[in-house]
């Protein structure tokens, strides 16, 4: 494992060298992009904060795009995602993508593996003029005015090595570029002044931002009708889940009081199938559950299907900034003025 990482950071060093020496510049885009990215492989809370960021730029009268690479999609061309309009499925676009366009409704979603000719696409026909760039922290191909990188407080560091040895996708050293750090998931943990410290020993002048995941509501996979949290509490449930970070998960639905009999676990991005429905109602029925649930990026993969013997509940959940909130909106208006 330790021979593919040394490699691995090899080409990661190969990268900045030729971009640090001006052998390939970065494109520019004539409108402000601010990156949201990561150092570690998956389910940080980089899409919960893009949504966040599409969100608050609305209020604010922003005309705003959102650059994605759609992640494990099948169509392959360009897409151009806006709200109710489209019409393309989850496994066409990928599941971040579709997830965004649901929730943004008036928010242009441009999927390109080329984020550049995504952004002159989005250019010249929304005449955007802030570009949200999903996954941008290593795409040091299109120029950026702002650098986020989100952090899981639950595994900030990847381990301390590099895929495929550990989750890190560059050395933590990387962070010193950039510009705002976010700690999510920072209330589940109890070393979080020690994580605070790390990051200040990184990138000292980088503004620190910390964040939690709270729940909105819970929803009947079958016609969408809500569940009142309060009814939930105490009740007893089967959890499953095919993300990067399924602990995160079990810890959100205790943060609400409900009881966790079984967490099965899939892959990250799995696609279900109804044999795997049928295995998931059995283990409901066996534990005697009130109920089963899953998250929303895994709603979106499952197959319509009958009800099932037990109740299946998907959570809506979003990002809440609990401090530095009104610093980072600061900085934001200093880049994109």
């Amino acid at each position: 494992m330790f021979i593919p990482s040394i490699i691995f950071l090899l080409i990661y060093h190969l990268r900045v060298f030729i971009y640090k020496c001006g052998i390939i510049r970065p494109k520019k885009l004539n409108a402000k992009v601010i990156s949201v990215g990561n150092i570690t492989l998956g389910g940080t809370g980089k899409t919960p904060l893009v949504l966040y960021l599409a969100l608050e730029f609305k209020k604010r009268g922003e005309n705003v795009a959102i650059l994605t690479r759609g992640y494990k999609r099948r169509y392959k061309k360009q897409i151009d995602l806006l709200g109710e309009k489209s019409n393309f499925s989850q496994k066409e676009v990928g599941d971040e993508p579709y997830l965004l366009a649901q929730e943004l409704l008036s928010v242009p979603v441009i999927i390109n593996k080329n984020r550049f000719k995504g952004g002159t696409f989005a250019l010249a026909k929304y005449q955007s003029e802030i570009f949200l760039l999903d996954d941008g922290f290593q795409h040091w191909k299109l120029a950026r005015d702002l650098d986020i990188v989100v952090l899981d407080s639950l595994n900030p560091f990847g381990k301390g090595m590099l895929f495929p040895a550990g989750y890190l996708r560059e050395p933590a050293s990387s962070l010193k570029r950039a510009d705002v750090l976010v700690l999510n998931k920072s209330d589940c943990v109890f070393n979080k002044e020690n994580i605070l410290n790390v990051l200040n020993k990184y990138n000292p002048n980088a503004l620190v931002v910390e964040s939690v995941y709270q729940v909105v509501s819970i929803h009947n996979f079958l016609d969408g009708s809500p569940l009142a949290i309060e009814s939930a509490r105490n009740k007893k449930a089967l959890a499953f889940s095919g993300i990067a970070n399924p602990l995160s998960f079990e810890k959100t639905l205790e943060g609400i009081g409900i009881k966790i009999s079984k967490h099965l676990k899939f892959s990250d991005h799995y696609p279900y199938q109804e044999r795997d429905l049928e295995k998931i109602e059995n283990e409901g029925i066996n534990l005697g559950a009130d109920f089963v649930l899953t998250t929303e990026k895994d709603m979106v993969r499952i197959p319509p299907l009958l009800e099932l013997k037990v109740p299946l509940y998907w959570i809506k959940i979003e990002l809440k900034i609990t401090r530095g909130e009104k610093e980072l909106w600061e900085l934001i208006q200093r880049k994109i003025r």
